[in-house]
């Protein structure tokens, strides 16, 4: 497309992009807020050091809660929460085997 004729000037697509952009944000925040409260399986894949969890679930969003080394590697049943810049903050329910 770079090289088509009649490209649009430099000002046109950087809004485009920014359009762009923010329709991207508003649909995943959509997309948040309906899965919200809602249990999913999440693959664990680090603990901090200070107990909490990270790791993503089958929508491919980041999910943390508190949690223990031991998970790392695991999938874990959490109720999704509160949502966050980096994903969504969660709920530990059980650690599926």
């Amino acid at each position: 497309a770079a090289t088509w004729p009649g490209k649009p000037s430099g000002t046109i697509s950087t809004r485009r992009l920014a359009q762009a952009k923010a329709l991207i944000a508003h649909k995943n925040l959509v997309f948040r807020q309906h899965i919200q409260r809602t249990r999913a399986r999440v693959l664990v894949e680090d603990v901090s050091a200070d107990g909490v969890a990270h790791g993503f679930c089958d929508h491919y969003i980041r999910v943390t809660f508190k949690g223990t080394p031991e998970l790392i590697g695991r999938f874990a049943l959490v109720r999704r929460g509160r949502i966050t810049d980096h994903g969504m903050d969660g709920e530990l329910l059980e650690v599926l085997p």
